[in-house]
């Protein structure tokens, strides 16, 4: 019991579907505390996860998914992890195209797994690689973060409040999707909320003012001071 709670516990940083209860009267998905342990459950019961996560740009084509749905079968997996990516769900601003989420869980369901889904939007690893592109074009109103010497970095600002509500509206939207085609089944269990601000390689960051970023990347054994293009 100690293994399993140490595998669920990380789990917890994710963000569990906030929707009501089914009409089939299947109970959300949760975490359990019971003293110093934890259980993840799914339809009442512990479900210990058995699973893959799919690479990071595999899910743009459902098709490209197959080989990846015979790899868990083959191992006996209850569970894959698949990302979501905001520039495809919404490659227009407020137009949104679920098809591909459609597609993904009726995979999932043919082959007897549960889904987590893994939101790119904003940042993954620290690039924005995965953002909308009339949202990488618009410097005036998405800011980017400014290295030391005046040069853009591939990095939407952390500061920029736009960005955050655009993301945001997005998120919503794919949660709402997600309840509309899914409450009954719940082959969706978990959603991870963003792909990591940092890339690994930075261990502090912390605003000093109103336009600036301190950060560290003792790799490179150097402090690089970023700002954002004008003060928000």
């Amino acid at each position: 019991m100690a293994s399993r709670a140490r595998f669920i516990f990380p789990l917890a940083l994710l963000i569990l579907l906030p929707w009501a209860a089914a009409q089939s009267g299947r109970p959300i998905p949760r975490l359990k505390r019971t003293g110093n342990q934890y259980r993840f459950l799914v339809n009442g019961q512990p479900f210990l996860m058995l699973g893959g996560q799919a690479h990071n740009s595999t899910a743009t084509a459902a098709q490209d998914l197959e080989p990846f749905w015979k790899s868990l079968v083959g191992i006996h997996a209850n569970m894959a992890e698949v990302p979501l990516y905001w520039d495809l769900i919404e490659p227009q601003p407020g137009k949104y195209d679920f098809h591909l989420i459609d597609e993904i869980v009726a995979g999932a369901r043919r082959n007897g797994l549960r889904l987590v889904f893994l939101w790119f939007g904003t940042w993954k690893n620290g690039d924005m690689d995965y953002t909308p592109e009339w949202l990488k074009r618009d410097h005036a109103t998405y800011k980017h973060v400014v290295g030391a010497r005046g040069n853009e970095l591939w990095i939407v600002s952390p500061l920029c409040e736009a960005a955050r509500d655009a993301d945001a509206r997005a998120f919503r939207a794919v949660m709402e999707h997600i309840r509309s085609i899914d409450e009954l089944d719940r082959t969706v269990i978990m959603v991870q909320d963003e792909g990591t601000f940092e890339d690994g390689r930075w261990v502090s960051a912390r605003r000093l003012n109103g336009d600036e970023l301190h950060v560290e990347l003792p790799e490179q054994s150097r402090i690089l001071r970023v700002r954002l293009l004008r003060r928000l």
